[in-house]
Parts: C-alpha cells; sequence; structure tokens
C-alpha cells in the first residue's frame, strides 16, 4: 500500500475503516497501559479516530501521525475547536493542548518526537501494512523508536483473507508472535466476533474477530 492508495481513499471518501464509536476494547484495556493525566500516547496512522477524542477526554495528549491532509482537517472540523498548523521540514503539525497530529510521512518523523511517548495504541497501522518490506519497516521503527518496556495496545483483524483482499490484512496470534515476538513481549487479551458490514458480506464474510493484544518494547 503506498501512499497514493491512501490519499485516493480519502480523496473518494472510501473510509469504511474508519469507524463512528470509540473502540470497546480501547474503553476496556485502557487501564492496562497505565497512563497518567498528561501522559503522551502515540496514534500511528491515526486518521480522524474518534478514539482519539475518547483519548483526550480521559486527560491523556495524542502524539498522532497520517498521511492525509483531508483526515486531519476533517477530524479538527468535527470537534469545533480553534487549532494552529505548524510547517516543520517533512511535515505539518496539526497542534492544541490536547493533540500533536503530524500530517505526513511516519518514517520520516525524527527519533526526538517519541522521546516522551508513554504508550501506543494502534487500532489500524500494522493491520494496514501489506506482508513485506513496508510492514517490517514499520515494526522496526516502533522497536528503535518507543521507549523500552513502553505498553502498546494492539487490536487485529482475522478472518478469510481469500474472500477479501487487504487492507485490512489478517493477523493473527500466531503471525503476531512471529512479527514482533522477538522486539515485544506479547499478551492476548480477548477475541471478539465482528459483524461485518454490507460490503464484506458480499464477498462472503458475515463475521470476523477482532483481537486485542498488550505488548512491551523489549
Amino acid at each position: 500500500m503506498q501512499a497514493d492508495y491512501w490519499h485516493q481513499c480519502w480523496h473518494d471518501n472510501a473510509i469504511a475503516f474508519n469507524q463512528a464509536a470509540p473502540n470497546p476494547y480501547l474503553q476496556h484495556y485502557f487501564p492496562l497501559l497505565r497512563t497518567q493525566i498528561d501522559d503522551k500516547i502515540f496514534v500511528p496512522l491515526c486518521g480522524k479516530s474518534v478514539d482519539m477524542v475518547w483519548l483526550a477526554a480521559q486527560q491523556r495528549r495524542v502524539l498522532g501521525v497520517e498521511l492525509s491532509a483531508i483526515a486531519l482537517e476533517d477530524f479538527f472540523a468535527s470537534l469545533q475547536q480553534p487549532f494552529s498548523i505548524i510547517p516543520e521540514p517533512a511535515h505539518r503539525l496539526y497542534h492544541t493542548a490536547s493533540y500533536d497530529l503530524y500530517q505526513g510521512d511516519l518514517f520520516t518523523l525524527p527519533a526526538s518526537t517519541f522521546a516522551q511517548i508513554n504508550a501506543v495504541y494502534d487500532r489500524a497501522a500494522l493491520i494496514a501494512l501489506p506482508p513485506g518490506a513496508l510492514r517490517d519497516q514499520y515494526i522496526d521503527f516502533l522497536a528503535t523508536h518507543i521507549p523500552t518496556q513502553c505498553p502498546m495496545l494492539l487490536l487485529t483483524y482475522v478472518f478469510d483473507q481469500d474472500k477479501k483482499p487487504g487492507p485490512p490484512f489478517v493477523i493473527d496470534e500466531t503471525r503476531l508472535r512471529a512479527l514482533m515476538g522477538t522486539r515485544f513481549s506479547i499478551e492476548k487479551l480477548a477475541t471478539k466476533p465482528v459483524k461485518a458490514h454490507a460490503e464484506w458480506q458480499a464477498k462472503g464474510i458475515a463475521t470476523l474477530h477482532e483481537e486485542a493484544y498488550l505488548l512491551h518494547r523489549l
């Protein structure tokens, strides 16, 4: 999945991956991240997720990164709050007291951006990346940029990938441990069936399973 693909998705409003309500797994397992008021939570490939609004409502600061300016403009328009746009060498920073959202390429953010990260919440980043070099680059980026022992709540999907090509891409527990087990501790928290939306049902997928994991960088 190259950058042009995601820019086109946002341009065409082809964003079925966007959710209207905060993720129940995030709400239930949030205490496991063991953050405090004003701690900073990193949300990679954040889009305009309402999960960020929920995190801010818990008095946490959100550090996000997103390729699409459309997504970030839509996000702040929905909040109806003033924000600043700060130009940086390779990004634009959308800033408020609760949010620092970078528009641009995740992999070109300087390491100093992540020095004060207290936790990571990945609902839609890992599963958005196809098997191969880009996914490996993302995992390596996390393993080298977030602090040691930093907790991460990671959500994945399991379904019949033959019926629905990615994204999202299937990552079950076996695959996750093969991908990340040498650099992160991994604890499976839960798995639950989720009713597929109409587009997926038309492809023969009635349900899929959403899985939640707690990781710590080793």
